[in-house]
């Protein structure tokens, strides 16, 4: 079961209204399910840890292995590119080769070679 809590704070303080993050998870899903890269991250126990703080269980995503990157920080670009790409083709059952030429002509740009970067050269690799 999963529990999901709103945070109150959201898009406070700027004095504009933020539409993300994105509430519903199912564009998401359909986007995943067409990305070639796309496998699940495991989950890890530490049970030495959590017997050391005296609590039953800790969990840790692994997010290592995640598309070469190294860590979960350097997926919205590649988010953003994979929704670029959704935009292009004729809905979530869209043959491959839609998908594959998605985004000819198209060209991103970063100022960063650091997690920024990395996910705008792995989404563009991708799709």
């Amino acid at each position: 079961m999963t529990n999901v809590l709103a945070n109150p704070f959201r898009a406070t303080g700027l004095g504009l209204e933020c539409p993300f993050p994105h509430d519903d998870a199912s564009g998401v899903a359909d986007l995943l399910h067409h990305c070639p890269a796309h496998a699940p991250t495991p989950l890890l126990d530490l049970t030495d840890l959590a017997a050391e703080v005296h609590v039953d269980r800790i969990r840790v995503k692994d997010e290592r292995s995640r598309m070469g990157l190294g860590s979960f920080k350097a997926l919205g670009a590649a988010h953003a590119i994979a929704r670029d790409a959704a935009d292009k083709v004729d809905g979530p059952a869209a043959p491959v080769a839609q998908w594959n030429t998605a985004l000819n002509g198209r060209t991103y740009v970063t100022a960063s070679a650091g997690n920024h970067g990395l996910s705008v050269a792995a989404g563009t690799a991708v799709f």
